[in-house]
């Protein structure tokens, strides 16, 4: 297609050279055919054959003279034909002519840079629009190019209008010696040079003629063809064994990847299944994280899966706690390594759990740097164990209080936050608050402050029996646990076991089981959530 492309060029040039060369021949040939004519009359009318030697050289030198003059005119002829073909198509910017025989090269040079331009830009037309920017710069080297040449055309005109008034002068000098000759002679000379005027006119043309028609049938393309293209059929180009290679390659390396890069980062904990991998401490049970705000979730009517997360842990406290001869009651702790792992949380759904089994249960706030069950249950600030401690008229009933959603609980809360909070847990009145609930009830839940931060749990866990060391998941991290396993081994902290909070009830707890297996659908209630909300668990 390229080189098709530029043997059309060639030949649009070409054909307009030829049209004006032949529209030329025909006015030419008919101006020499009545040149002829007269020539023939002439001659009849007066019965001669010839000239004489004088009227021979005067013809010849008057052919000479008329030859350049010829020569001259053609080629002014030629710069006001390209003028006004330039000013007519400026706007169209048509291919000119060439090949014309203008003795300036610089204007041949121009006119096929002119027409190179102008090729170009009817190429470009063709996928181009009016903005383009490289069609835009070549119609502005078309407009430079037009006014120079029609200011080399104007520069060339001036020059052939000098040569050709000196041709005159020559003519006239010419013109006197053949006005010497007979009258005959004479007119017969005028006639001849007419004759021969347009004679070397039609020759030049014919000439030219036959160049162009010569250029017009050897136009070769630009480009040679050594060979033919050949294809075996397969593609080069993408490999589709390798792109399926590949493709499965990175369908397995990237998930697997994504997976070994997330565990590898998470340090959390999870599952019981992380618990027992790092520790060796006893595993209580786990709750499953709550849908709802609600701070007490157990009550009669209760089927949730958090609900019977505590009646599960219910169970599991009689197999831990020890077996006594005595009557009196069993005395549970709650701590956790750091703050906001649910440990009170624990505390009151643990009381509830017990207090549901017609036991008396007595839910005790000994956390007295940062209290969390009367805030939990709505309660106003009210006195408290800073209270009975730091006042010996205080006595427990004057503290304990109850609550009409957890029948069968008495609660004594924290009172005051005290600024010596260690010191107040080593008196003597702990002691003797703790002989004399023990005598009054069944349990005693006992929520006390987390371990890794301050002492306060370790001064008084000798008054435990049991205690639950909550960890919650997907909130602490895997490295904390060193701090539960080290008390455990030391046994700092009596029959400890360790209680999962705020697990995913979704995902399971470790080993593949969710509340609610086995008793058919609809045992437990579900909580409803929106459906964005899916969308993102």
């Amino acid at each position: 297609q390229y080189n098709l492309d530029a043997i059309k060029d060639k030949s649009i040039v070409s054909e307009k050279t030829k049209d004006f060369i032949e529209e030329r021949l025909t006015n030419v040939g008919a101006f020499l055919a009545l040149a002829q004519d007269n020539v023939q009359e002439y001659k009849t009318k007066f019965g001669i054959t010839g000239l004489s030697m004088e009227g021979e050289l005067a013809l010849e030198a008057v052919s000479i003279n008329n030859q350049k003059i010829i020569e001259i005119q053609s080629q002014l002829n030629l710069a006001n034909w390209i003028q006004k073909k330039l000013i007519k198509e400026s706007e169209t910017n048509d291919v000119l002519p060439t090949n014309l025989g203008f003795t300036d090269a610089s204007i041949t040079q121009s006119i096929l840079n002119y027409n190179e331009l102008v090729l170009l830009k009817n190429r470009l037309l063709v996928t181009a629009g009016n903005r383009n920017p490289q069609l835009i710069q070549i119609q502005t080297e078309i407009s430079t190019l037009n006014k120079n040449l029609l200011s080399s055309l104007e520069n060339l005109k001036k020059s052939l209008e000098i040569q050709l008034k000196q041709l005159d002068l020559e003519e006239k000098r010419v013109t006197s010696k053949i006005a010497k000759i007979p009258m005959v002679e004479r007119g017969m000379i005028d006639i001849e040079r007419q004759k021969i005027i347009y004679s070397e006119l039609y020759s030049y043309l014919l000439t030219k003629k036959e160049e162009t028609a010569i250029s017009l049938a050897v136009t070769v393309p630009n480009a040679k063809i050594i060979d033919f293209a050949y294809s075996d059929g397969m593609p080069v180009s993408p490999k589709k064994k390798i792109v399926y290679l590949a493709s499965l390659m990175l369908g397995f390396i990237v998930p697997f990847g994504f997976i070994y890069l997330k565990n590898l980062l998470d340090t959390k904990i999870h599952s019981r299944k992380d618990i027992e991998a790092l520790t060796s401490i006893p595993f209580m049970g786990d709750v499953p994280h709550s849908e709802t705000d609600e701070k007490v979730v157990i009550n009669n009517d209760s089927r949730t899966s958090t609900a019977e997360a505590f009646r599960l842990i219910r169970t599991n406290l009689n197999f831990m706690l020890p077996k006594s001869t005595d009557d009196l009651g069993k005395t549970i702790f709650v701590t956790s390594t750091t703050s906001g792992e649910g440990k009170s949380f624990i505390s009151i759904n643990l009381a509830a759990a017990l207090s549901l089994s017609n036991k008396k249960v007595l839910l005790l706030g000994l956390d007295l740097r940062a209290p969390k069950i009367t805030e939990y249950l709505a309660i106003p600030d009210r006195k408290g164990i800073t209270n009975y401690i730091t006042n010996n008229e205080v006595l427990i009933k004057d503290i304990k209080f109850s609550i009409p959603e957890i029948k069968g609980l008495d609660i004594i809360g924290s009172g005051v936050i005290p600024p010596n909070p260690a010191e107040l847990l080593l008196s003597t009145k702990i002691k003797d608050l703790f002989e004399e609930v023990k005598a009054e009830y069944d349990y005693i839940i006992v929520d006390t402050a987390p371990v890794n931060l301050v002492t306060d749990t370790l001064l008084i866990s000798k008054y435990a029996e049991m205690v639950l060391y909550v960890s919650r998941a997907n909130y602490i991290d895997k490295r904390m646990l060193v701090v539960a396993e080290t008390l455990y081994r030391e046994k700092k902290l009596p029959n400890m076991a360790i209680v999962l909070n705020g697990t995913d009830m979704k995902r399971g707890y470790g080993y593949g089981y969710v509340y609610g297996y086995g008793y058919g659908v609809g045992y437990l209630e579900q909580t409803k959530k929106p459906w964005y909300k899916k969308l993102f668990s």
